[in-house]
Formats: structure tokens, C-alpha cells, sequence
């Protein structure tokens, strides 16, 4: 999430967490659920049920005009069947035992708040089923996960003219204000080449503590955000914790002075079988900016990109923030996604027989 401001003769850009964002409505979605008319049982994935997934799967792409390879679906399933890999699965099944709906899903951290959200990444239901309730199912037995893991939001990203869809997500969710850049590691046509040569870029060391300490109270203070330094503490940990996705680069002046910093991490892309990288993070010293550095850190994040295999970086910003998305069209593409916040919450006991 980046942010341009001008100020002081300088182009400044920083992270931008827009203040008075509203939250995800309580539970919403429930009248909904009352009125489906089938039972369903909402389960995880099964090793035995590889096809039947790669049937539901085949949709799912061919929905979103993608092409269905075989090495494809074997590499998600793998990642599905993977106890060690972030993304899990979920299954809608009828009183007959058809597979009727699936879910894909992975916890994500964030660094803003120092809690993890869970990434939807994945919702389909078999065109057989559709409009019989088993998204709901699904949905509902998503909030109850995350109820479960401690995620405090449920995200998701779907096309802008995904009409159908989007109709039954707006009586379940907030449609926020971001929008979504992604940037192709590999394309030269692109204005991070602008680098300055006296700007180290290098991983985040442990005795730069008090000064990435600064930086990121520089970010949280320009966002009116409270300063804490246990939510610090959260952060540095998931950096320097080799279990923990979270990577962090800096950008050093030639006096050993850290100008800048940058948190991204990778994540899955079912629909795309690779893996990506998410800026979460960009930060510039009030004193350096438009000294280069943020061009600097870019061309890092997508060095580390390039070297790892990662087919996209990815940031979000908020879609009434024109000064910045006109740098960013420098850099990366708009695309047509929106995004949707949905708050986990516990099923009314009322309701629980749905998934019996």
C-alpha cells in the first residue's frame, strides 16, 4: 500500500492506511442461510477426492478463461495436500456425498495491526448447485475457521464484472476502497530502473532494531495510528522468525543510515499454479524522500522476486489516492479486482444444523 505525497519541493511516497476505513459489518448474511433450502456438510479436503477437485477445479478456470494443464492442477493439489504449505481446502457435500462447492483458503499476516487475516483466495460452486445455498455453507463455515484461528478479517478479491457474484457477497461483506497494482518482476519497461548507485539494498539486520524502530514510527505516527511498542515487537519477530513469510529490505545511505524499508511476502496463486510476491509495507524517512529510495526498494523487492520465481508483485492503495496511482501506473497495472472484507464471528446454534 504506497502513497505519493508532494511537500517541500519533494515527491514523497510512503504506505497509505487510510484513516476511518468503516470495519466489515457484524455477521451479516445470516437471513440468507436461513432461508437454504438443502443441508450441507462443510468439511476439509480429502487426499481420496484429487478427482473430483481437479471436476470443480476445471470450472473454476474455465470461468475465469484460464487454461486448464494438468501440471497445474497437480502442483495446487500438491500445495492442497501439503500440511506444511499455507493453503487449505474446504468441501460443500450434499446428502448424497457429491462434492457440490469448494473453498481455498490460507491465513496472511498483518503487519499494520500485528494479527493474521485469512485469504480467500478460492470460492466455487458446481453449476449444478449454484443458487441452492452451498456458497453460503461455504462462507459460514469459512467465519467459523477464523472464529477458530484467531484471523481477524476474511478477505477476498473478485472481478469488478462478476456480477452474480457480487450480489451475494455485498449481503455478506464491505466492499473496501482498495484497488490493486500488480508489477511484473521482469519487465524492463518500468520506472524502478531509476535507481540512485549510492543506496544499499539489503536484507533488514538485527542491529538495525532502533532504527527500523524509527522508520516504523515514522509510519504509524503519519497515519495517526498509535506507536506500541509490543506491536513492534510482533513485527520484528515474524521478520527475523525463518517460520514467518514475512521479508523485509532496507535501503542504507552510504553514511549506514536506513532510508527507507520495505515488508513483502510471498503467497499462493491457485489460479495461476505459482507463487507471488505481496508488498504490504513501504516506507521512506520524512528526510530522504525523493531521494530515489523508493525507487531503490522496488527494484529489490523485485530482484528477490526474480531470483525466487515469484510471477507477480502485488500491492493495494485506496482508489481516491490519484496522486500516488498516477506514479503507480508507472510502475505496475491497475487491475479489475475489488476487494471484500468479511468479520469472522460464531454460527447461531439456530443455524448449525445447516452443516450437519
Amino acid at each position: 500500500m504506497v502513497r505519493e505525497e508532494e511537500g517541500d519541493g519533494a515527491c514523497r511516497m510512503t504506505v497509505v492506511i487510510p484513516t476511518g476505513e468503516p470495519e466489515a459489518p457484524e455477521l451479516p448474511g445470516f437471513e440468507r442461510l436461513k432461508s437454504v433450502p438443502l443441508r450441507y456438510r462443510v468439511r476439509s479436503l480429502l487426499p481420496r477426492e484429487e478427482a473430483a477437485w481437479r471436476i470443480l477445479y476445471r470450472q473454476f478456470a474455465e470461468h475465469y478463461q484460464v487454461p486448464v494443464l494438468p501440471e497445474s492442477q497437480t502442483r495446487v493439489w500438491q500445495w492442497l495436500m501439503d500440511t506444511g504449505y499455507p493453503l487449505r481446502g474446504i468441501v460443500a457435500e450434499n446428502q448424497d456425498g457429491d462434492l457440490c462447492g469448494l473453498a481455498h483458503f490460507r491465513a496472511f499476516p498483518r503487519p499494520i495491526n500485528g494479527t493474521n487475516g485469512c485469504f480467500l483466495d478460492d470460492l466455487l460452486v458446481d453449476r449444478k448447485w449454484r443458487g441452492s445455498g452451498v456458497a453460503d455453507a461455504l462462507m459460514h463455515s469459512l467465519r467459523a475457521i477464523a472464529l477458530h484461528e484467531g484471523w481477524t478479517v476474511i478477505r477476498w478479491i473478485t472481478a469488478d464484472n462478476n456480477f452474480r457474484a457480487r450480489s451475494m457477497y455485498d449481503s455478506y461483506a464491505l466492499r473496501t476502497m482498495w484497488v490493486t497494482y500488480d508489477m511484473d518482476p521482469y519487465s524492463q519497461a518500468c520506472r524502478v530502473d531509476r535507481t540512485d548507485d549510492t543506496l544499499d539494498i539489503r536484507p533488514l539486520a538485527t542491529s538495525d532494531r532502533d532504527q527500523w524502530r524509527d522508520l516504523y514510527a515514522q509510519y504509524l505516527k503519519h497515519y495517526r495510528l498509535p506507536v506500541r511498542r509490543e506491536h513492534q515487537d510482533t513485527i520484528w519477530a515474524w521478520i527475523h522468525d525463518p517460520d514467518q513469510p514475512i521479508h523485509c529490505l532496507v535501503a542504507e545511505s552510504a553514511d549506514r543510515q536506513l532510508l527507507g524499508l520495505a515488508h513483502f511476502r510471498p503467497f499462493a496463486r491457485p489460479l495461476a499454479a505459482s507463487e507471488g510476491a505481496f508488498l504490504d509495507d513501504l516506507v521512506v524517512d520524512r528526510q530522504a524522500r525523493g531521494g530515489g529510495a523508493v525507487d531503490a526498494l522496488l527494484q529489490g523487492v523485485r530482484s528477490v522476486a526474480r531470483d525466487r520465481g515469484w510471477t507477480v508483485i502485488r500491492w493495494i492503495t485506496a482508489d481516491d489516492n490519484h496522486r500516488a496511482r498516477s506514479v503507480y501506473d508507472q510502475y505496475a497495472t491497475r487491475t479489475m479486482w475489488l476487494i471484500y472484507d468479511m468479520t469472522p464471528g460464531e454460527i447461531p446454534d439456530e443455524l448449525k444444523e445447516v452443516f450437519q
